[in-house]
């Protein structure tokens, strides 16, 4: 009985999300700070923590420049590490890292130079769960040199010999993992969604974009997607993967809420002659 009401609780806290992202996005948006705090103080608000980092991945600055970075809950840090769409460069995510962790730990201080064996152990027990995620092969020279070799103790073994290797030779063979580089944005891409509706011209909207950088890309399990305006995920004619908003294009092409499937999609380019 006990399991019961708990699996019960579960499915109706993920209703309860669906109905809020498909129906109040707005209320969200105005409570967003409270609501991205709240939503990663329960593993079960998944839909919820997507939803926001949705936003953040696309605003990067909003969080990581803001004064309560430092105070950020760990597993909120990491979510955004994981995304392939993290739009940062990655010696910027490297840096911010290093702040919160070193903020994690009262009493150290910022220089590193300054620092016993036992600091860099404290910082690195810190970041343990932080530092896989990041992208250390798509960082420059130049970088590596300036801001990571500094904290070569907190790296796994090898890691920092197997980055030079790379630098000297990119095709060149190494023990540490090589995550895949981050997907941009990009800059300026003129763009317009066009939904048929009822089958006729006459009633159908032509939606054209208002933010060009957020106007189209693709990643590993979404794509095309056009920001929330018309985001497909995974398998977008099955299981209802697909959604509808209205934040980068002009106007919303879908007024039901609610997640859906797409049986089929066309997507052309207009060249100019």
């Amino acid at each position: 009985m006990f399991i019961s009401s708990e699996l019960l609780l579960f499915e109706l806290t993920k209703q309860i999300e669906i109905h809020l992202i498909d129906t109040k996005a707005h209320w969200l948006r105005f409570h967003f700070g409270k609501i991205y705090q709240k939503s990663f103080q329960n593993d079960q608000y998944q839909k919820l923590q997507e939803w926001c980092n949705d936003i953040l991945v696309k605003y990067s600055k909003t969080i990581f420049e803001s004064e309560d970075f430092t105070s950020l809950q760990e597993n909120a840090l990491i979510s955004l590490l994981k995304r392939d769409d993290l739009q940062m460069e990655e010696i910027k995510v490297w840096n911010y890292i290093i702040k919160w962790g070193i903020a994690q730990n009262p009493g150290l201080s910022t220089d590193p130079n300054n620092w016993t064996r036992e600091n860099f152990q404290s910082l690195k027990d810190k970041l343990q769960n932080c530092l896989p995620h990041i992208r250390y092969f798509q960082i420059s020279g130049d970088n590596i040199v300036d801001n990571i070799e500094l904290y070569q103790e907190i790296l796994e073994k090898d890691l920092l010999k197997d980055i030079l290797k790379r630098i000297a030779n990119s095709n060149r063979n190494v023990q540490s993992k090589i995550l895949p580089p981050r997907i941009n944005f990009p800059q300026s891409l003129p763009s317009s969604l066009f939904f048929l509706k009822n089958g006729t011209i006459h009633s159908s909207i032509l939606s054209r974009v208002k933010k060009p950088k957020y106007a189209i890309y693709c990643g590993p399990t979404v794509g095309p997607v056009f920001d929330n305006d018309l985001c497909m995920r995974n398998n977008f004619n099955q299981d209802k993967q697909c959604y509808c908003g209205q934040v980068s294009y002009e106007k919303a092409i879908r007024n039901v809420p609610g997640w859906f499937s797409i049986s089929e999609y066309e997507i052309f380019e207009v060249q100019e002659k």
